[in-house]
Order: structure tokens, then C-alpha cells, then sequence
């Protein structure tokens, strides 16, 4: 019984070993980390701000392509009729 109090006892300490070596690092520790850790997230910020700018380019581009073919549709439905009118006035 010893013998498991004392692993259990071992791994707890080396469980706190490696929290205060975390603690170390990320929060009193090198100052390029800390400079690499707000870089990461500024870059990945970047990165979404510039996929939402491209997804909403993408959506406008997208949405005047429709608007060009409704607009070609309506010429054509203008083109039909102003023939079928010119058919009745000759008859």
C-alpha cells in the first residue's frame, strides 16, 4: 500500500513540476514566447478578417452575375414581346 501512495505521491509532484514549468514559461518566462503567442493570434485574426472580406467579395461578384442574367432574361422577355406585338399589328 506504500508502495501506490508513494507513485500517486510521485506522479502529483510531477504533475506540479510541470504546471509551475508551464506557468514558468507562458507567464514569467521568455519574452520572444510571449511575442510569438500574440503574433499567432493576431496572425490567425488576420487570416479570418481576410477569409470574411473574400467570402463577402465572393457573395457581391456572385449576386451581380445574377442580377446581369435577370437583367438579360428581361431583354429577352422585352425582345419576344415587341415581336409578338409587331405579329398581332400585322395580321
Amino acid at each position: 500500500m506504500a508502495l501506490v501512495e508513494e507513485g500517486f505521491a510521485a506522479s502529483v509532484l510531477a504533475n506540479l513540476s510541470l504546471y509551475r514549468c508551464f506557468n514558468y514559461i507562458y507567464y514569467q518566462g521568455d519574452e520572444k514566447l510571449g511575442l510569438f503567442f500574440y503574433l499567432t493570434i493576431v496572425i490567425g485574426f488576420s487570416l479570418i478578417y481576410y477569409g470574411y472580406v473574400k467570402k463577402t467579395e465572393r457573395d457581391i461578384k456572385m449576386k451581380e452575375l445574377d442580377l446581369e442574367a435577370k437583367k438579360v432574361e428581361l431583354e429577352m422577355k422585352k425582345l419576344e414581346y415587341r415581336q409578338y406585338s409587331s405579329e398581332i399589328e400585322e395580321k
